[in-house]
């Protein structure tokens, strides 16, 4: 299934894409199987935005500058009218430089970031913040995100070598997470490989992929098997690159205090700043109770604990850089593909591990990712809205992506062995890593 459609700008979009004259841009390559390109970020973001992409590094592209500067390739920088011609079949993977390696640094990455240092646009229409804490703007036929006097532009879905324009202080995780890395992550499939919602380590020389629902305890099982000898590869979201190996996407790690007490090795390196940090959340982690049982005696308390639950759960959270378990563990860079677990979450009971066929653990991987992506496709439905969906609404899009991760994570895990783990949340996880080791 080809996923890939050609981009097509508007001849009107110049002044919503305007960039500083000859500045550098740099890029970002993962594992091979998909590439981040920054252009005119500023000076300020630098040490954010390396954490950001960790474990890998921003670099110099090969290809000069980007703007007004020398293009990225001949006829085809990041906004240049790419259209098939009329011979073109539907749906052909006509953009320049697809298929190609991202690592390639003598063509476009799959998404540029391009920061402009222009001031408030004016808007052509708005759409209010209806619940999600979002507010759309639309300026001619580009639509944008927006954060007070900062925005950046919503990209179409499924477009070979997007931009993201950016102005102002807008907030770097939403930037990333709510635009950014998905359109990065549907990248993947144009050079055949994927990117998927789980957590990765290696054992020895197999790559063991664990997935599941949100909140089902796939960091937790990792850190479980980390405990009991695994090499860290990946949280939360990892690559499987076309050559069937699993490595690391730039993801926030985060560690739920109360794992801590079965995790000696990784306790072991909390040391100075990382210690007070978690403290901080142990304490935020206790007092939660307390304060929605506080909650629930006000008058608006049904409305409130909700509230109190979501920010005292992101308070209970110890924030760890990739080198950090690295650092505690080990890491591999790569490792091949060879164990998938489709981790399950049960109220009660012991852990227990079977094994199952693949094609259902490839449906629940593709479901899942796309929910993880719900912000992403909100802001997709919202641009159709706004300026129409062209040949491709934000809907079938994202049915089109989800079946063909489903059918690239079938033929993946035809060749592994795929384990079903049902477990509570909230126990050791070594016992749940217990289980599935003697599958290995």
């Amino acid at each position: 299934m080809t996923v890939a459609r050609a981009m097509t700008v508007p001849a009107d979009a110049g002044e919503g894409r305007e960039v500083a004259n000859g500045a550098p841009w740099r890029r970002v390559d993962m594992a091979g199987t998909c590439s981040l390109g920054l252009y005119g970020d500023p000076a300020a973001q630098a040490a954010a935005l390396a954490r950001a992409v960790e474990p890998y590094e921003v670099r110099a592209s090969r290809t000069g500058h980007a703007g007004d500067g020398e293009p990225l390739e001949p006829d085809t920088a990041p906004g240049a009218d790419t259209a098939p011609g009329p011979d073109a079949a539907p749906g052909a993977d006509t953009a320049p430089g697809l298929g190609t390696a991202p690592g390639d640094a003598t063509v476009p990455p799959d998404v540029l970031l391009a920061w402009s240092p222009r001031g408030t646009l004016a808007w052509d229409e708005i759409q209010g913040d209806t619940g999600d804490g979002r507010i759309v703007a639309r300026r001619g036929r580009e639509v944008f995100l927006l954060a007070g006097d900062a925005s950046c532009s919503i990209p179409e879905p499924l477009v070979p070598h997007a931009r993201v324009d950016v102005s102002g202080a807008f907030p770097l995780r939403r930037l990333l997470a709510d635009v950014t890395w998905p359109a990065v992550q549907h990248a993947a499939l144009q050079h055949g490989g994927l990117v998927a919602h789980a957590s990765a380590v290696s054992i020895g020389s197999r790559g063991l992929l664990i997935g599941g629902w949100s909140e089902s305890g796939k960091t937790e099982l990792a850190l479980g098997l980390l405990e009991l000898g695994a090499a860290f590869v990946s949280d939360k979201w990892t690559v499987l690159t076309p050559a069937g190996d699993l490595a690391a996407f730039p993801s926030r790690i985060t560690l739920r205090p109360w794992t801590m007490p079965f995790l000696p090795r990784l306790r072991a390196t909390m040391r100075g700043a990382r210690r007070v940090r978690l403290l901080a959340a142990m304490s935020a982690e206790r007092a939660l109770p307390v304060l929605e049982h506080g909650a629930r005696r006000l008058p608006l308390g049904e409305v409130l604990v909700p509230a109190v639950r979501r920010g005292g759960g992101l308070a209970a959270r110890v924030p760890l850089a990739h080198d950090v378990l690295v650092d505690a563990y080990g890491g591999a860079a790569t490792s091949p593909f060879r164990v998938a677990v489709s981790l399950v979450r049960t109220p009660v009971g012991a852990p227990a591990a079977r094994e199952v066929d693949g094609v259902g653990f490839a449906r629940r991987l593709a479901s899942s990712a796309a929910y993880e992506r719900g912000a992403y496709w909100s802001l997709a439905r919202r641009r159709d809205h706004l300026v129409g969906s062209g040949s491709m609404s934000a809907q079938e899009a994202e049915h089109e992506i989800v079946l063909a991760e489903t059918g690239r994570l079938e033929r993946a895990l035809s060749d592994a062995r795929v384990l079903e783990v049902r477990a509570p949340f909230g126990i050791d996880p070594r016992r749940v890593a217990d289980v599935v080791l003697p599958w290995l």
